[in-house]
């Protein structure tokens, strides 16, 4: 009897944790190692998410409070973490430039905290720029595709190319 109370009594005293250090709240959008949604109820015993694709998961509180938790509307701000390829042959500047210009156009990021756009590495085929650009929370995903919808609308209209996987093969004879 005193191991099967033992789960129970660790489930409440987890659902007392959670209640009481607030570490998210109903509404917020959280990851829990494989699972990530939006809380819809806290219980002394458990706690419900809603996935994005309409999934109801039920974790136990002694799960949350054991393991790490990510709370990704804790903050009004959250930063978006792009990676842009561009070709060798291309303007390193003009495609900064291409994505900058992106970057004020679009009506879901935000200038403060400043943008960061750099070159990020240089590739087996491309140049990599990082733009490291800031959003409402609650604007994530609509900044995330309208960003790469409008950085390749620009790019299409600076001449910049877009890499892909290549190979040269050179033939000597003998």
């Amino acid at each position: 009897a005193g191991l099967g109370l033992q789960s129970l009594i660790s489930q409440f005293a987890s659902g007392i944790e959670i209640m009481f250090n607030k570490p998210f709240r109903a509404g917020d959008f959280i990851e829990l190692e494989s699972v990530m949604g939006t809380v819809e109820e806290i219980h002394f015993m458990n706690t419900t998410l809603l996935t994005p694709d309409n999934k109801r998961v039920v974790i136990p509180n002694s799960h949350i409070t054991s393991n790490n938790l990510i709370n990704y509307t804790a903050q009004k701000q959250r930063r978006i973490d792009f990676k842009f390829s561009i070709g060798y042959g291309d303007d390193i500047l003009v495609a900064k430039q291409a994505v900058a210009k992106a970057n004020l156009e679009c009506p879901y990021t935000i200038n403060d905290p400043a943008p960061r756009i750099a070159v990020g590495g240089h590739g087996d085929n491309s140049i990599r720029i990082d733009a490291l650009l800031w959003c409402k929370s609650e604007d994530y995903w609509s900044a995330y595709y309208d960003m790469y919808e409008r950085v390749k609308t620009e790019f299409d209209k600076a001449g910049i190319h877009i890499p892909y996987n290549q190979l040269d093969v050179h033939i000597t004879k003998e």
